[in-house]
């Protein structure tokens, strides 16, 4: 009620923005006044009226993948339940031949690219639309560490003091 009345709607969760949105529409919708009063209190503390602007929260929208589990596909309108790596779960839109495609990997990891929603205040993840995936590979330490190899090639041969040059890297200057 006090960062409606003096108009900080920016100290307000993202929860609480939502439900101030769904009060001022039905506000405006209505011509009506909402007021925010205390129990033993007649005199408003703040009040919605048709002309109160309350203002959306930032998102951040853009392309990335997302490392997850498919723990449910499905339902009349294409929907995937993915967790996430930290344990949180997101229900995402998939078209429906890529639901197809991840019906036959329930319970197994995927990297999923597609379009993101993130809050801006946050960061957390709010929405993520399903545009492709593909598994997940599976290689043992042994593996990855033979690529890596291959990858860099001599490159750091001639490094006699690691710790010195990870230090040198760290504070940006060039390596001799």
């Amino acid at each position: 009620s006090v960062a409606v009345a003096a108009g900080d709607f920016q100290s307000l969760s993202p929860q609480a923005l939502k439900s101030l949105h769904t009060i001022s529409a039905f506000t405006k919708r209505h011509g009506a006044i909402t007021e925010f009063k205390a129990n033993d209190i007649d005199k408003p503390i703040a009040e919605i009226t048709p002309a109160t602007v309350i203002p959306r929260e930032a998102k951040v929208v853009g392309e990335t993948e997302l490392y997850a589990k498919v723990l449910r596909i499905g339902g009349k309108v294409a929907k995937a339940m993915l967790e996430l790596q930290d344990g949180s779960v997101i229900y995402c839109e998939v078209p429906v031949d890529i639901a197809i495609e991840l019906g036959h990997r329930l319970y197994k990891t995927a990297i999923f690219s597609g379009l993101a929603t993130w809050s801006a205040n946050t960061l957390e993840l709010e929405e993520f639309s399903i545009t492709g995936f593909y598994d997940f590979p599976t290689r043992t330490a042994d593996e990855v560490f033979s690529e890596i190899r291959r990858h860099a090639g001599n490159s750091f041969k001639n490094i006699s003091d690691v710790n010195e040059f990870v230090s040198v890297i760290r504070r940006g200057e060039d390596y001799q």
